[in-house]
């Protein structure tokens, strides 16, 4: 019995060896704009702002010219638009719809990618009586919106130049 264990586990501890020397690991997020000299072209917008911030967040240091930017990223349209989901009794609104759009292009080394557009929406549930917290669920959304465009864009930036690193 024992020695059905002991063979179980040396097994086991060659098979995850050998999977390991493989290079095979777990998937994780992409790190492409973490740590990086950024050129953020973007108006000046409440969505760009938001975006800003979360760049700023991942110790990205965010410049004017180009020259000395390791990425330059250009929002060509950020916006986040409200539209009535559904309608309850009495014609009143019961569910919201966002609709998210970025379009936005990246340059890197001198190369221009092409635009790249990216959109996303949800439903939230609406309620006149607590418009407070409406208000919270709609900043909440924002902040998913912008983070999952920024990893829209790493996606892009790994498929386009993981071949040139």
């Amino acid at each position: 019995m024992k020695i059905l264990k002991a063979r179980d586990g040396i097994q086991i501890f060659l098979i995850s060896l050998l999977t390991y020397s493989c290079g095979y690991e777990l998937r994780t997020n992409s790190r492409l704009l973490s740590d990086q000299t950024i050129q953020l072209d973007a108006s000046s917008s409440e969505m760009n702002e938001l975006l800003e911030d979360l760049l700023l967040s991942e110790n990205n240091r965010l410049i004017s010219t180009d020259s000395q930017s390791d990425i330059t990223l250009k929002i060509v349209n950020h916006s986040l638009e409200q539209f009535v989901g559904s309608i309850g009794y009495g014609a009143r609104t019961t569910q919201v719809r966002l609709d998210y759009n970025l379009e936005y292009k990246i340059i890197k080394n001198k190369k221009n990618i092409s635009s790249h557009d990216y959109q996303d929406s949800t439903f939230i549930d609406f309620n006149q009586s607590d418009l407070l917290s409406f208000n919270n669920e709609v900043n909440m959304a924002k902040q998913m919106f912008i983070s999952k465009g920024l990893k829209n864009i790493e996606f892009i930036l790994s498929s386009r130049f993981s071949a040139t690193k």
